[in-house]
């Protein structure tokens, strides 16, 4: 069991999922890129390679910052010397005070396997979009996506330092879409799954590629047990 500090900041400006990159950047330029926390780089540019524990979203379609673990305390102090100003378009724009949620949640194993849904998730990096488009049938792709996604279940508890003490049982239940979608110009196969896992995990905790961008984000339930509608970002709830 590992216990999990989890915090959203959701501030009313608008933005588009093609501007999450955007708010990102000026967001990271007003913390100062000393702070690594909110981009992973040290300071020669070289990658950090680990999870993203301040990611940038959208909640209702409102910039959202989401923050897990020590990621925490790093946000917070930066909102308390921060005017909630970001540059757009090369000119300060205030974005307001924004609402302001945290809990800590419990992450642990489960006798029973609990549902989630995971949307906009880029699961593929290049060998394994190769190896899906070299399998002929549904059964081999979905196999491989299971596999994928519970790599990255483990690729995000090891990030937040969670020792799964139990066999991590992930089952893949549905593919409801497929599409394509563009990050960093950049166009990459998304998927929007249904799935069964023997763990709690972190609510709107984003895994895959670009996880810090708004990119497969895991929510409690199957869609048609959600209030949202299909494609909709609803963060809000989640940590209330």
């Amino acid at each position: 069991m590992k216990q999990v500090a989890i915090a959203q900041a959701t501030f009313a400006f608008p933005i588009q999922a093609n501007e999450i990159e955007s708010f990102r950047g000026a967001i990271i330029k007003q913390a100062g890129k000393e702070q690594d926390l909110f981009h992973n780089h040290r300071a020669d540019g070289s990658y950090i390679h680990r999870y993203p524990l301040i990611q940038y979203k959208r909640n209702r379609g409102m910039a959202t910052l989401y923050a897990l673990g020590p990621a925490v305390p790093a946000l917070e102090d930066f909102m308390k010397n921060w005017n909630f100003q970001i540059e757009v378009k090369r000119s300060m724009v205030d974005i307001g005070f924004p609402r302001y949620r945290k809990g800590i949640y419990q992450l642990k194993c489960t006798k029973e396997a609990r549902q989630y849904r995971v949307q906009n998730y880029l699961a593929l990096n290049p060998e394994n979009q190769d190896r899906w488009l070299a399998e002929s049938d549904l059964i081999s792709r979905a196999s491989l996506l299971q596999k994928v996604l519970a790599a990255h279940i483990l690729s995000m508890a090891q990030g937040l330092k969670w020792n799964i003490d139990a066999p991590l049982e992930v089952r893949l239940l549905n593919i409801d879409r497929i599409k394509s979608l563009k990050y960093r110009d950049i166009s990459f196969p998304a998927f929007d799954l249904e799935f069964s896992c023997n763990a709690v995990l972190p609510p709107a905790a984003g895994i895959g590629k670009a996880a810090s961008g708004g990119f497969g984000y895991i929510l409690p339930g199957l869609w048609g047990q959600s209030r949202a509608r299909k494609g909709e970002e609803i963060l809000a709830g989640v940590l209330e």
